[in-house]
């Protein structure tokens, strides 16, 4: 089938549904695999990620509006790296919550696809601290005002400095919000527990609330997962001089389950220095991951813990449960960890300047076929980026978000990954030639569009910079068709769908 446009496309980049090698950036999102976006008029950090059933991403952060203010922040993203302008009309949603600092720290989406996002806010100067805050928004971006007070929760747990870090769904639709709390001069593992409709569960804790300590000191809890009903929380706790790595157990009630490592509670040291545990997976047969940081020497190494399911170290693991690797002789941090369909880990974060990932076999050692000698390094710019959050897609291409360096602040960062996994999948991108051919590419005014006639293209989707949709045709079978574009010079965005495959050619017009 030949499809003749008129219009003058140079090419940027080109995704076709060629196998390439796990952890190799994916050329068919955004630029080169990469997409930034300024959310704010300062720094923008994501810390959240979250994947719609249709394969739209979702990216939540901090968003900095002012010298000293920095409210909830919101960007969806096509398949392709698009904005999504049906997502607040732009594509991007900024929320004040309070009076200054307001933060997003993560981001989950309800079976009805409504979005529920969780951090802190500032909510009096008197007071000088902040609260727990949850945020459910539509599916378009609105607030959701069935939610709560106009779609905003706020939780009180101590005078001040109350800080969440974490959410997680329950089967029966209750939301957990995990973090930290100031209470008796001291940081403790704080978990509130809440309806569908925002207010606070009174059969958890008491009245909603859980506050705790992992051990003698100051704690904190960085990650949540439900796990048969019972809730897990990852952390990390000062025990003398030290930081360790930390690990609790809920019963649905909010009490320390006792059949879990010590009263409910594991504590893990991985050497003298500081252990920070940033995120957690928990694998299909229950044992439990840990992902963060552990200093050596003057710097610090990825960190991975491994437990069985009832908070014991896991010896089939690295060393005794534990695996640190350093990816290069600068600090190096992990803050995202998942698991793959075929048992793999990876790992994501920072390794000095650049976004980090590493991927290990599931008997934790490196696995040597993912990017270079396991190791994949994203480097952006002139400054610093950090992968804050991970996703892997249906078909096993990996997502990583973050912040990143861009001019004098800092920008929302998104980068896709190859992973072998997608060539294998039966949820597509099983084709193994271009679904269209595009020629002549640049040329002056007017080009081709071939497709491949075994493939099932049934649409094409023209897209500007900016991410507007400009243009839908709906194909069929072999018949011939000509298509005539009236564009104006520059840069737009070629989508071909398949019944299992998607394209996106990255165009410009002069």
């Amino acid at each position: 089938m030949r499809l003749a446009c008129c219009a003058l496309f140079a090419l940027l980049a080109r995704c076709t549904a060629f196998a390439q090698n796990d952890g190799t950036l994916d050329p068919s999102f955004g630029i080169g695999g990469i997409v930034t976006t300024n959310m704010g008029s300062l720094d923008d950090f994501g810390f959240g990620i979250a994947l719609q059933s249709d394969g739209r991403l979702l990216i939540a952060g901090v968003v900095g509006t002012g010298a000293t203010t920095n409210d909830f922040g919101i960007a969806r993203y096509t398949t392709s790296g698009l904005l999504d302008l049906s997502f607040g009309g732009t594509g991007k949603v900024v929320t004040p919550i309070g009076a200054l600092d307001d933060q997003a720290r993560s981001i989950a989406i309800q079976p009805n696809g409504r979005i529920l996002v969780a951090g802190h806010a500032f909510l009096s100067s008197i007071n000088s601290g902040t609260d727990f805050a949850i945020v459910r928004y539509m599916q378009d971006g609105s607030l959701d005002n069935s939610f709560g007070t106009g779609g905003k929760v706020t939780v009180n747990i101590a005078l001040n400095n109350d800080a969440a870090y974490a959410i997680g769904l329950q089967d029966d639709g209750k939301i957990v919000v995990a973090g930290t709390a100031y209470l008796n001069s001291i940081y403790q593992v704080a978990v509130v527990r809440c309806l569908e409709n925002g207010l606070l569960d009174g059969s958890f804790g008491v009245g909603g609330k859980v506050t705790f300590n992992f051990g003698s000191n100051t704690s904190l809890a960085t990650s949540v997962s439900i796990q048969d009903g019972q809730i897990l929380l990852g952390g990390y706790v000062y025990e003398g001089s030290d930081l360790q790595f930390a690990l609790a157990r809920l019963s649905e009630n909010g009490s320390l389950d006792p059949s879990f490592g010590s009263g409910g509670k594991v504590v893990t040291s991985l050497g003298p220095g500081g252990d920070l545990s940033h995120g957690m997976v928990v694998q299909g047969d229950g044992r439990i991951l840990l992902c963060g940081q552990t200093a050596i020497g003057g710097d610090t190494a990825i960190a991975i813990v491994r437990y069985n399911s009832t908070g014991i170290l896991d010896s089939s693991f690295g060393n005794n449960g534990v695996v640190v690797w350093n990816v290069s002789n600068v600090s190096d941090e992990a803050w995202s960890i998942k698991t793959q369909d075929d048992g793999k880990i990876l790992v994501a974060g920072s390794s000095g300047f650049d976004i980090a990932m590493i991927r290990l076999f599931p008997d934790g050692v490196l696995d040597n076929s993912f990017g270079t000698a396991g190791v994949v390094l994203t480097s952006y710019g002139q400054g610093s980026s950090r992968a804050n959050a991970m996703a892997i897609q249906d078909d096993g291409q990996i997502v990583l978000c973050g912040g990143s360096q861009v001019g004098s602040g800092a920008d929302f960062i998104v980068t896709r990954y190859k992973s072998n996994l997608a060539s294998s999948s039966t949820h597509g991108f099983e084709i193994q030639k271009p679904l269209v051919q595009v020629f002549p590419n640049p040329n002056n005014g007017r080009f081709t569009i071939v497709l491949d006639g075994s493939a099932q293209v049934n649409t094409l989707r023209l897209f500007d910079s900016s991410g507007r949709e400009m243009r839908v045709e709906k194909v069929m079978g072999s018949i011939s068709t000509e298509i005539c574009y009236e564009l104006r010079a520059g840069h737009y965005l070629l989508e071909v769908i398949s019944n299992h495959a998607r394209e996106v050619h990255q165009l410009v017009v002069h």
